[in-house]
């Protein structure tokens, strides 16, 4: 397959036209960064790393060593055409460090409405360091197999906790909202979804948790959700 060398050391040097590229950003790394902007599907398998026939105009054949890129000018003789990752459900794989995708995101996301840190980077559909550490976290509080992957048994577990957490219930106390206005929320942290705003002087329904951080559970709208103690107080 033709390419065209003044082509390759503009791309590798500049890397014209590619955006979203972090700091020092360089071949060694090139596979993993250019997936992160989007704007390209990691192909894998012999069937494309090992031979340009499949690859098509515009692919960019990046070795795991330093200085060995390809930019593929042309369409080869067995070119299927764009393909698109596979979407998935989640449940439908195992998720554990380094899938990313749809899937991931939604874990992510009922990790943090049970209160469960996920860092900066929060529901960005990568299953990254912080991800791996809240399902063990979970799955430590759940008594179940710590392995920080996302499987059948990981999976019941969370639809138990979500569950649970969904059911409101009474406590006969009171949460006093007396250090002024403050955020309603889907988990016990600032990362938790904002689900509306309690005023000073409000008193809510105890939900009945109170988390490591001081948060208070509350009753929110027929479900359960979290103030923090720096502006409400339990009461009778």
């Amino acid at each position: 397959m033709e390419t065209d060398c003044s082509a390759l050391v503009r791309v590798c040097c500049a890397f014209a036209g590619i955006l979203g590229l972090p700091e020092g950003f360089r071949t060694g790394n090139m596979p993993g960064n250019l997936s992160k902007t989007g704007a390209f599907t990691e192909l894998t398998g012999a069937k494309y790393q090992e031979q340009s026939t499949y690859l098509g105009r515009g692919d960019i054949l990046v070795t795991k060593t330093n200085g060995h890129t390809v930019v593929v000018l042309s369409n080869g003789s067995k070119y299927e055409g764009t393909v698109y990752p596979k979407e998935y459900a989640l449940g439908e794989r195992v998720l554990k460090y380094g899938c990313e995708g749809g899937d991931v995101k939604i874990l992510q996301e009922e990790l943090l409405k049970l209160g469960f840190d996920l860092g900066k980077w929060g529901c960005d559909g990568d299953f990254g360091d912080c991800t791996e550490l809240a399902l063990k976290e979970f799955q430590k509080k759940a008594n179940i197999d710590v392995d920080g992957e996302c499987g059948p048994q990981t999976l019941a577990a969370l639809r138990d906790a979500l569950s649970a957490l969904e059911d409101v219930k009474p406590t006969g106390k009171t949460v006093l909202i007396s250090g002024g206005n403050c955020y309603i929320r889907t988990a016990p942290n600032t990362t938790g979804k904002i689900l509306g705003v309690a005023h000073n002087g409000d008193k809510l329904p105890y939900g009945g948790e109170t988390s490591d951080g001081g948060w208070l559970m509350i009753e929110h709208d027929g479900q359960n959700a979290w103030v923090s103690s720096k502006y409400g107080k339990l009461i009778d």
